[in-house]
């Protein structure tokens, strides 16, 4: 690889690459599920998946969401948060937008598509979120 860099190879390579050719944003379309849910403020952080929560979420082509979101003890008053994803979603580029009933931080999310996987850091002024949904 160095022997590579050291060429300049590599640099005319990328050169023509991205010459005049824009690359197009994955379709977020598909089924997902966490593999990463923590949220985090100034005393702890809490791993949600390892407390056995779950987020799975499925983007329909007709621009329509299924899916849910379960939190042991994230509810008010430390009961457990059992979300419907039922809503809609929306992209523009690598950027993911939601509109759900459900009051959580994927709906305030701008969360980002990649070939893999949708992301999103959330901060919501006293916590932050990091999730990231792998495609199914």
């Amino acid at each position: 690889m160095r022997s590579l860099l050291a060429s300049g190879s590599l640099c005319l390579l990328l050169l023509a690459c991205s010459a005049g050719t824009e690359v197009e944003a994955p379709d977020a379309e598909g089924a997902y599920a966490a593999t990463t849910l923590t949220a985090v403020d100034a005393t702890e952080t809490i791993d949600v998946l390892a407390d056995g929560g779950s987020l799975i979420l499925t983007l329909h082509g007709n621009g329509t969401t299924t899916g849910r979101l379960f939190a042991p003890g994230a509810g008010e008053d430390g009961e457990d948060l059992d979300e419907d994803l039922a809503g809609t979603w929306s992209q523009t580029g690598e950027q993911v937008t939601f509109s759900q009933a459900a009051d959580t931080f994927i709906r305030d999310a701008t969360w980002t598509v990649d070939a893999v996987s949708l992301s999103t850091t959330y901060n919501s002024g006293n916590a932050t979120v990091n999730a990231v949904l792998a495609r199914q």
